[in-house]
């Protein structure tokens, strides 16, 4: 019986071989795993890992003045918040970053008492489409940027009021809440 081989890093592997190799691949992917709470994730054995992740993303919110924190006013009610962790890939499945974001659960809050309105600026395809046609026309240099919490940047105008992040609470404040 004739197998087929291909090259695979100097080694001639049969069809057999580089289908168990890619599983062991896929396997050792999925064995790191994004973790879906904190806990989790300080459970876990990246847990060092995602304590770094996550103090980049506090530093990013409090160099960008995301809140304060205080008591909360009478009357008011706080979202929860909650991290979500992600794993960014190099093209192999290698880990190549941990990265945790911080969001708020704004499911909680009821239209008309804690928000007005609900939109988010973005391009439609066409319309970039049509930019990007425009400027191969007039050859003009295209460029991009990523501008990182770019959400950050907008101003709020109702008062939110937010639970300390999971891991984060300040000592001796811990009944204080994030104004946003």
């Amino acid at each position: 019986m004739l197998r087929k081989q291909r090259e695979y890093d100097g080694e001639n592997l049969s069809e057999e071989e580089d289908a168990h190799e890619t599983c062991e691949t896929v396997q050792d992917v999925q064995a790191q795993e994004e973790p879906i709470s904190y806990e989790e994730a300080m459970d876990g054995p990246d847990a060092e890992k995602w304590r770094i992740a996550m103090d980049e993303e506090l530093n990013s919110l409090m160099s960008n003045n995301t809140w304060s924190v205080q008591q909360l006013p009478k009357g008011k009610s706080a979202v929860g918040c909650k991290w979500v962790f992600k794993i960014k890939r190099h093209a192999d499945g290698r880990p190549d970053r941990y990265k945790a974001r911080l969001v708020a659960q704004g499911f909680s809050q009821k239209f008309g008492t804690d928000y007005n309105e609900v939109f988010a600026p973005v391009v439609r395809h066409a319309t970039f489409r049509m930019l990007l046609s425009i400027a191969v026309h007039r050859k003009f240099v295209v460029k991009h940027f990523d501008a990182k919490t770019a959400f950050l940047n907008g101003k709020l105008e109702e008062e939110i009021f937010m639970k300390q992040p999971p891991g984060f609470n300040q000592t001796g404040r811990e009944e204080f809440v994030c104004k946003l």
